[in-house]
């Protein structure tokens, strides 16, 4: 078995923007399983990347996505 360090991971987590997340079916529970493994992976010690296609246009990540994000 292979073992892989925690600094060796990331998650990312990939457009929870404010103008898509109306449009997200079930969005309610989509956020709620974001933050639970953004969560999970810092307590694991991985980092959390958050990414935001035209934050212009399409606005900032939501708040709580955001928080949980290191970059």
């Amino acid at each position: 078995m292979t073992l892989v360090a925690a600094r060796e991971c990331v998650l990312v987590l990939v457009d929870y923007q404010q103008r898509l997340l109306p449009v997200i079916h079930d969005v309610d529970e989509v956020m709620q399983e974001a933050m639970r493994i953004a969560d999970a992976a810092r307590d694991l010690g991985i980092r959390v990347i958050g990414t935001e296609q035209n934050p212009a246009g399409l606005g900032p990540s939501d708040p709580a996505i955001r928080s949980r994000c290191d970059a």
